[in-house]
């Protein structure tokens, strides 16, 4: 008794989801255009997004160095400035380069 059970509840799964990927069927194809086109420029968008990451960072760098040969803020402030920014790069890289998160 529960097998036919499950079985009709699954046939009417099926035929609910069938009626909704039709009644759907024009925004469905879109949203999958769409993805398709997010995966085709996926890598440009990551090329973009890397560089103006690196190039915010360079600016906060040299910002924070000059301030540093101004004597505005210590020298150890830069040093660590630096620090975290080279080991944010490894881990950048890393994560990038090996695909491991």
């Amino acid at each position: 008794m529960a097998a036919e059970d499950d079985e009709e509840d699954e046939d009417e799964f099926w035929k609910m989801a069938k009626e909704l990927f039709v009644a759907y069927k024009d925004q469905i194809g879109k949203i999958i255009d769409a993805f398709a086109k997010n995966v085709e420029r996926g890598p440009v968008l990551k090329f973009r997004t890397s560089v103006m990451t690196f190039a915010l960072i360079i600016l906060v760098i040299l910002v924070v160095a000059y301030l540093g040969i101004l004597h505005i803020i210590s020298g150890d402030a830069v040093a660590f400035l630096v620090g975290s920014v080279i080991g944010y790069l490894f881990s950048f890289l890393k994560q990038h380069l090996i695909g491991t998160s």
